[in-house]
């Protein structure tokens, strides 16, 4: 994608944007985080403090939107999703990773899986439910991408092993990936790779383009497909 105008929905401290306006791109970003918003300011980017169904729109029609992370916790991910529409034009696109649900680790672990993340984590999708609650709002799914990447799975292990009663063991498992350095990483990466390719890994990222208005599904609601 060649660099134009990107938005970042939850851009935390404004990493993912400096490194973004550094490429070439012109960049903006909303965050609820006052100290997101402070440190994201600190480095000269535009970042607007709100929910992203109160915001401002963006200066410009985005050429792409990024959400790393943020639609689970959105309360109304349907309305939010079609005001990203409505600001966009026709070659917009929509990047944006989200937990997986249909996974091995939601399997495996259940109501330990780390990614669950209750009560901040309001909705769950699966690749189908995701692409349901984009249509709804506007949006066609093109791609997805499972991630290889098992941190959930190590984070999960940790909760489950504090159940049953090894808490230092669990504990130190839970912030895997605070701690972990690449060498741990590395070693994940076989089983990460063979999951990620049966689309089983906790983590999923889709690219999506803005619908036509004559392609959008009326009447559908997040609740009943999440």
């Amino acid at each position: 994608v060649q660099p134009g105008f990107l938005y970042e929905v939850g851009c935390g401290n404004g990493a993912f944007l400096a490194m973004q306006r550094a490429a070439g791109w012109r960049v903006e970003g909303l965050e609820l985080s006052e100290q997101g918003v402070q440190s994201a300011r600190a480095l000269g980017l535009k970042v607007a403090q709100a929910p992203l169904e109160e915001a401002p729109p963006p200066a410009e029609s985005p050429d792409m939107v990024v959400a790393w992370m943020v639609l689970e916790q959105l309360h109304e991910p349907v309305k939010a999703l079609q005001k990203l529409a409505d600001v966009s034009h026709d070659d917009t696109w929509l990047v944006a990773s989200v937990p997986n649900s249909a996974g091995y680790e939601m399997k495996a672990f259940g109501d330990a899986w780390y990614a669950l993340q209750l009560p901040t984590h309001l909705y769950h999708y699966e690749p189908d439910t995701l692409r349901n609650v984009l249509a709804a709002g506007g949006w066609r799914m093109e791609k997805v991408f499972h991630l290889r990447n098992l941190n959930n799975m190590v984070s999960s292990a940790g909760y489950r092993l504090e159940d049953w009663g090894l808490s230092s063991l669990g504990r130190k498992l839970q912030t895997f990936p605070a701690w972990a350095k690449p060498k741990h990483q590395y070693a994940l990466y076989p089983a990460a790779t063979f999951l990620a390719a049966a689309g089983l890994t906790g983590r999923m990222t889709i690219w999506a383009r803005r619908a036509e208005v004559n392609q959008r599904i009326p009447g559908l609601f997040g609740e009943a497909l999440c």
